[in-house]
Formats: structure tokens, C-alpha cells, sequence
């Protein structure tokens, strides 16, 4: 069940970097969802681009910093917010956003995730800022 994925894995409780990195699988598959099938909703001038950086930048970036969360020293992920109460607080409201199925509260939830592993994980900056221009592109659609 894609809830629990967040924080159990064959029976064993997931560490918050296990976690971390479950949530940038649901972040590079919600994005590769909007990107793949609201592509006509967004300004045709943008359409290229948007479907480029996805298919060359973005969705590499979101892999390689799967990677690069397991050198991160557990007190950087703590100051940054991604550690045990708040962790669990930022993911529980990203995973009830995806729950209700309101696209707009799961990018904003996204989001606050992404800024914290931002300030750790600098990598994700471009994920970030594609996350928004994909996000504005869908403004009022």
C-alpha cells in the first residue's frame, strides 16, 4: 500500500533517509504524471521545454540525489527539519495532499519538503524551481 511506503518496509521501521528517499520517488513520479498528461494545459510555447528538462535534466537530478541522501550526516538533517517529528508532520501532509487527489495541495506539500532538502541536498534546487514552473504553467487550469 503506497501509504506505508513512507514508513515500513518488510516489516522493519524505515529510517528518516530511507523515507527521504521514498518521498523523491512519489516527487519524480507525480511530476512525470503532470508532465506526461497535462502537457496540453500548459502555454504551447512552454511545452517543449517543460517535456526537455524533464526528460534531460530534472528526472536525473531526482535520481542522483536518491543517491546522494545517504552521505548526508543525520545533523545536517536535522537542522534542516528532516528528522523524526517534523519529518513525519511535512510527510503526512504530503501523503493525505496526495490521498485527496487535489493536485494543487500536493505541490504546495511537495514543496515545503523540497525547500528543507534544498538547503541540504543543493542538487534539488533545479527540481524545485522546475516543480514551480510546471506549477505556475498550471495556473488556473
Amino acid at each position: 500500500m503506497e501509504n506505508n511506503t513512507l514508513g515500513v518496509n518488510n516489516g522493519r521501521t524505515k529510517n528518516d533517509v530511507e523515507k527521504l528517499g521514498d518521498f523523491l520517488g512519489m516527487v519524480k513520479k507525480e511530476l512525470g504524471t503532470i508532465v506526461k498528461e497535462r502537457l496540453n494545459e500548459m502555454p504551447e510555447e512552454l511545452r517543449g521545454d517543460i517535456e526537455k528538462a524533464w526528460d534531460e535534466e530534472i528526472r536525473d537530478l531526482i535520481d542522483m540525489a536518491q543517491k546522494k541522501l545517504y552521505d548526508i550526516q543525520s545533523e545536517r538533517l536535522k537542522e534542516a527539519g528532516l528528522t523524526g517529528s517534523s519529518l513525519r508532520l511535512k510527510l503526512k501532509g504530503f501523503m493525505l495532499a496526495r490521498a485527496d487527489g487535489v493536485r494543487r495541495r500536493i505541490l504546495r506539500w511537495m514543496n515545503i519538503i523540497l525547500g528543507s532538502l534544498c538547503t541540504v541536498l543543493p542538487i534539488l534546487e533545479p527540481v524545485k524551481e522546475f516543480k514551480e514552473a510546471v506549477e505556475e504553467s498550471l495556473s488556473g487550469k
